[in-house]
């Protein structure tokens, strides 16, 4: 901060600040933060911080946090940052003064760097300097033990506790890459904070740095749990506020919540000062944080330039930038690429690209030249024609470790699909799939299963502790199979919604009613045939995780000793001398197929779009009940969900405004199939009275439509699978079987 006049307090105030989320965004690549403190770029996390903290309870966790420390609430933007700063500075002589305090949002600037404190504790001339995130950590067992201050090395017995990694012979402690963005974040506050302070002139004051968490192994009660916290919400306000939250169950004053972990991160902070601050930015390498802080704002101030030659690579995949130019906002990832912007998109979508070795690399090279391959084939690429996956050539077999063998093979099978333009499989694929996605006996009922979870960080039943999973939802699509033959016009379908209410207090009520249900499901007989031993199919490790949980958490109470059994006979690993009946379906596509066009991914929202452009498979989802008329995508894919209601729908939207980011966002496509969108339904459903959702217009949220919404989404992921598993078997050749009706 420049004082021109320090009695009349006239600053020269910098054209743009770096904030504590601009230089974290910005803490692997400069131009990701110039990016970010330049505002004029369109972003992937635009619009959508809010909404995820609130459904996974940041701001909830942050509210039990200030009850504990009550204290003075100043607040303040960038925009008015002088003010903010001198305000900040009045409350704090006065703490001083009183020899204690407590400021929540305390704003301080020096020069061009701005920081907001969530929580500035004032203890004699001992400044402790907290920052609040909803991160689950693994502290204490006992309560009285989890309000302790914890060390950032945590439990010496346990490294899971720790922020640092064990020194080795080779290599330092360094600060595990779990933490390392929380604390950068940390170090850079507490950089800006003492130089703020030195500016002021005041001094003999000592900053103590801590990071508030989630302890994971503490348990709600009546005043911690999600259904206490009222959000009062209104999304046609101004995004930078957060609305009102209020504790319905008041507890004591000054009382303090076990579920709230506070951690001195004095040690990892000065890990990051006085070494290499492990950024992962080429112009950072080997630099101090104070080192990166400095030339940051330096950086911001000249407007330096910087060449995106340095910095591309494969980080660029998940850049927030890389996402179109919309209004007034650039692409970035446009800008750091230049004319081979669109040949780094493509190549972008090699499965597991970053792994890659080019044919030409040399195993006994000392130095693995091509790190940034895709950097070096881009470039030299110049202004041709934008390159493709097909242009690329197959890895050499002695490439990489047992691990990484896998991939290289599925690579090959990508590039050859998209070589010859045509699916691709491994030479056992059609011994696989006989073997295993059919009835043994060539008679029995095969069952597709999905199931929707979430968690939050303020549990949402007392009893429960802070990200344990709720399992609200499935969907099983049944089909009956005699003598290898099928009708999918007679494919059966089940569903449940397991919800409950706010008023819900045992933990295991729910975890009974789901698991229950879900055995009548898995176990019912169809169209003449009882079969509770052929293949279940799911698509990933998700459902048989969630079985599991289910288990452990019913047989922990008791008497539901045959539902425990069940669960476990039915969820028991593939490879078992006597395997469960769960098959999944991903392992099976994933190590034998590979499709032109589903982008290197074997998500199922991107497979099942690539196979949906052969006109069979689109037309067993259609046959399946979900007939909406989607227009192809660009590159062939035609993608089924595209056609589901949109959140906004759920909250009665006729028209989207144009300048609603938010609300444009959930209507174009994303719906009730992204993750936030699962949780805010989940929540309005579950706690009517706790999750006050409003839209512009304040109309209310319609929560019948917002129920169909949600089954109608999980309905089509078990569709998803049956049109998989159909595409798999014909592909195997076993078409002259097949009895396709629709």
């Amino acid at each position: 901060m420049t004082l021109q006049n320090k009695d009349s307090l006239v600053r020269k105030m910098p054209q743009a600040f770096i904030t504590k989320s601009s230089f974290i965004q910005g803490y692997d690549c400069p131009l990701r933060l110039k990016y970010a403190v330049q505002k004029t770029f369109a972003s992937t996390s635009q619009g959508d911080n809010f909404l995820r903290l609130l459904a996974d309870g940041g701001f909830q966790f942050e509210k039990l946090v200030r009850h504990a420390w009550p204290g003075d609430t100043l607040g303040g933007f960038p925009d008015n940052a002088a003010a903010s700063h001198d305000k900040t500075m009045t409350a704090l002589r006065a703490c001083l003064k009183a020899g204690k305090g407590v400021l929540h949002e305390a704003v301080f600037i020096c020069d061009n760097l701005f920081v907001r404190v969530d929580m500035l504790r004032i203890n004699g001339n001992t400044l402790e300097l907290c920052e609040v995130k909803a991160k689950s950590y693994e502290g204490p067992y006992d309560s009285q033990e989890a309000k302790s201050l914890i060390s950032c090395k945590g439990n010496p017995d346990d490294i899971n506790t720790s922020m640092l990694n064990r020194a080795t012979k080779k290599l330092p402690s360094l600060v595990r890459p779990a933490w390392l963005e929380y604390i950068a974040d940390i170090g850079f506050q507490t950089i800006v904070v003492e130089r703020a302070l030195a500016a002021e002139n005041m001094t003999g004051l000592t900053i103590s740095p801590r990071l508030l968490v989630a302890n994971i192994n503490q348990s709600a009660c009546e005043y911690d749990w999600f259904g206490n916290v009222l959000p009062v919400i209104d999304l046609g306000l101004d995004s930078r506020f957060r609305g009102e939250l209020h504790l319905i169950n008041k507890p004591p004053m000054g009382w303090r919540s076990p579920l709230i972990a506070e951690l001195n991160v004095q040690e990892a902070i000065d890990m990051l000062r006085n070494n290499n601050a492990q950024s992962g930015a080429t112009r950072w390498q080997g630099m101090t944080l104070d080192e990166i802080v400095d030339d940051a704002s330096k950086l911001i101030q000249n407007q330096e330039g910087v060449d995106p030659a340095t910095e591309r690579g494969w980080k660029c995949r998940g850049c927030q930038y890389n996402t179109p130019a919309k209004g007034n906002k650039q692409c970035g990832f446009d800008l750091c690429w230049g004319a081979g912007a669109k040949s780094a998109q493509n190549l972008f979508q090699l499965y597991y690209g970053k792994t890659y070795t080019p044919p030409e690399h040399k195993p006994d090279s000392a130095v693995n030249e091509y790190v940034e391959w895709i950097n070096n084939m881009v470039t030299a690429n110049g202004t041709k024609k934008a390159l493709q996956v097909a242009d690329m050539e197959p890895e050499q077999d002695d490439i990489g470790s047992p691990m990484n063998k896998p991939r290289v093979h599925r690579r090959r099978r990508q590039i050859q699909a998209e070589k010859q333009n045509k699916p691709q499989f491994s030479d056992q694929f059609a011994e696989v799939v006989k073997a295993r996605l059919m009835p043994k006996s060539g008679t029995g009922i095969l069952r597709f299963m999905d199931f929707e979870t979430t968690s939050s960080c303020l549990p949402y039943v007392i009893g429960m502790k802070p990200y344990q999973v709720v399992a609200f939802q499935f969907s099983v699509h049944s089909l009956v199979v005699k003598g290898g033959r099928f009708d999918l016009s007679k494919i059966e379908h089940v569903e449940k919604l397991c919800i409950g209410s706010s008023k819900d207090t045992d933990i295991h009520v729910r975890d009974v009613e789901f698991a229950t249900e879900l055995r009548k499901a898995l176990t019912q007989p169809w169209q003449g045939v009882h079969d509770e031993t052929s293949p279940v199919f799911h698509w990933s490790s998700h459902e048989r995780t969630i079985m599991r949980m289910l288990s452990e958490r019913l047989d922990d109470v008791g008497n539901h000793d045959e539902l425990v059994e069940w669960l476990n006979a039915t969820c028991l690993a593939e490879h078992n001398d006597t395997p469960g009946r769960l098959v999944d379906l991903l392992k099976i596509a994933e190590a034998n197929t590979f499709h032109p066009l589903q982008q290197g991914q074997f998500s199922i929202k991107k497979f099942l779009p690539a196979l949906c452009s052969e006109p069979d498979t689109l037309a067993v989802i259609q046959a399946l009940g979900f007939k909406s008329k989607i227009p192809t995508d660009e590159d062939g894919c035609i993608d089924p969900y595209k056609g589901l209601p949109s959140f906004a729908s759920a909250r009665g939207n006729t028209g989207i405004d144009a300048n609603d980011e938010i609300a444009q966002e959930s209507h174009e496509g994303e719906g009730i199939r992204t993750g936030t969108d699962a949780m805010r339904a989940y929540q309005q459903l579950r706690f009517p009275e706790c999750v006050e959702w409003k839209d512009a217009n304040k109309k209310p949220i319609d929560n019948n439509v917002l129920e169909k919404n949600l089954l109608l989404y999980c309905k089509l992921d078990t569709a998803a699978m049956v049109a998989v598993w159909w595409w798999l078997w014909s592909k195997a050749g076993a078409t002259h079987v097949l009895e396709f009706k629709t």
